[in-house]
């Protein structure tokens, strides 16, 4: 007890500072000893802590270090059964709509873990009726990881209800490169929920050779772990998606240019964090990811054509081209293979003058195929393909 209250006379101490400037540290640790002084039956002080973790935390000047204190708040809340509250705090990402419903659904897991079916059912309606930017994906990959906990917990029927309702936002996706994944897990989760039949069903609306081999996959390995069986009609069923004629493979365009491709925006970037190493199948390979995110705004050229479909209402837009996001260097075993670019197309309205996103993501990846330090191959990244792959001369110890 006494360590944790000089710890926040510190706390306390520091927010006096002349140059004081909240940090998503400071929040964090604001967040943490609201959890001691819960687990010391401090509930009260808890309460207050977590609340003055959460103004810290929207009061963070960067975004990045925002969204991560504005999560740390989120949780705490969950810790103290505070559910309305860290809803309250999944708000203040109102502005950043992928991480809002990240952590709308960890809020969801969280009450499902414990039981709180009135916090569910809020945080479910939170998510429905949630105005996004984005694509209505972001909603069912919530929905989804809340209806898996709930069965995870041995809530089946009610896991199955809301996948029923949530089966409605599937059909009018648009889609995406995460599209097939999103909805291969939704497909899985029925599974997961004790309804092999509605899971088979919803199979073919993956159309993704790839994720649907995965989906059947995981399905029969669930099967096989709880040992359910199928019954005939699930083996009728199962026989005719084998069957059926799956559309073909969707092979990325390339570009080869011998002289090596210039690595846009790298340049004039900086490293987001340390080199993090990846887990491969082979222990021996090390496989490191660097991300760099551009300090310059910078914009190239479209190299392949947009597969998106553009809405009505785009009609009078055009294209200012693909501005990079984030850069990610790929190296194994010391050997610098591959950039993966995260690129968005950004528009001007002609009408209105005003500019225009869509906040639909493309990848691009560059690899230097036989060692030579130039990456000459520029290769459009699909869904599936996006992982990418790793040339021969990389493998080599």
């Amino acid at each position: 007890m006494e360590i944790v209250a000089r710890t926040e006379s510190l706390i306390t101490k520091a927010r006096k500072d002349a140059d004081y400037e909240p940090t998503e540290t400071e929040a964090t640790r604001l967040s943490e000893l609201a959890v001691l002084y819960s687990q010391l039956d401090r509930k009260a002080r808890a309460v207050e802590l977590a609340d003055l973790a959460f103004k810290t935390a929207k009061e963070v000047g960067k975004p990045g270090e925002r969204y991560g204190a504005l999560r740390s708040a989120a949780n705490t809340y969950c810790e103290l059964g505070l559910y309305d509250k860290a809803i309250d705090a999944t708000k203040a990402l109102g502005d950043y709509d992928r991480v809002q419903f990240d952590v709308l659904a960890e809020v969801g897991e969280h009450a499902q873990r414990k039981g709180r079916a009135d916090a569910v059912a809020n945080i479910v309606k939170t998510i429905q009726t949630a105005k996004l930017k984005e694509n209505e994906e972001l909603k069912i990959k919530a929905l989804v990881t809340i209806a898996k906990a709930g069965a995870g917990q041995g809530r089946t029927a009610e896991a199955q209800k809301l996948l029923l309702s949530t089966a409605p936002l599937t059909e009018k996706l648009e889609w995406t490169e995460n599209t097939g994944e999103i909805l291969k897990n939704f497909a899985v989760a029925f599974a997961e929920a004790g309804n092999i039949r509605v899971a088979l069903q919803h199979i073919p609306t993956i159309q993704q050779p790839y994720f649907i081999t995965h989906a059947l996959i995981d399905i029969g390995t669930l099967c096989a772990k709880k040992r359910l069986t199928f019954d005939e009609g699930d083996v009728t069923l199962l026989d005719e998606i084998v069957k059926s004629d799956l559309p073909p493979d969707i092979q990325p365009e390339k570009l080869v240019n011998d002289a090596g491709w210039e690595i846009p925006g790298l340049a004039q970037s900086r490293m987001l964090r340390p080199p993090e190493i990846q887990r491969a199948r082979d222990r021996s390979i090390q496989l490191y990811f660097t991300y760099y995110e551009p300090e310059v705004e910078t914009f190239i050229k479209r190299p392949f054509p947009s597969r998106r479909k553009p809405k009505p209402e785009e009609a009078e837009w055009i294209s200012e081209g693909l501005k990079v996001r984030l850069i990610e260097e790929r190296v194994i075993n010391g050997h610098k293979f591959c950039y993966k670019l995260d690129v968005e197309e950004m528009f001007r309205d002609t009408v209105s003058g005003l500019p225009k996103y869509t906040n639909y993501s493309e990848t691009l990846l560059y690899y230097d195929e036989d060692g030579d330090g130039k990456f000459e191959t520029l290769e459009e990244g699909l869904d599936y393909f996006a992982r990418g792959h790793i040339p021969k001369w990389a493998l080599e110890k």
